[in-house]
């Protein structure tokens, strides 16, 4: 995914609210598809965040759709995220999953 595609997917859903936390539970293939490609997405945008030269993530190597599951069970430990909206809940997650802590 490229990287202004990405940040398209992050800008234009970003007023959604509870989208992530629906799509986590959801049956609706578009809803999944959804969430993979959003979680994804922001997950490609943090990755190359670097402060003086150093990673600020460390992320191992998980492809989209097993970063959202690992996203979706971090939103679901915190009910407060779930009515906010879903680039915060992300964003949220990707910072308590991969962020480093130094």
């Amino acid at each position: 995914m490229t990287k202004p595609f990405a940040l398209f997917v992050v800008l234009a859903t970003n007023l959604a609210f509870a989208g992530i936390h629906d799509a986590c539970h959801s049956e609706d293939r578009n809803a999944r598809n959804f969430g993979v490609a959003y979680v994804g997405a922001i997950l490609d945008l943090k990755r190359d965040e670097a402060v003086a030269g150093k990673s600020v993530y460390k992320m191992r190597s998980v492809n989209h759709e097993q970063a959202f599951m690992e996203v979706c069970g971090e939103i679901d430990r915190h009910p407060d995220l779930w009515d906010r909206p879903s680039r915060e809940a992300i964003v949220f997650a990707v910072n308590s999953l991969w962020k480093n802590k130094n």
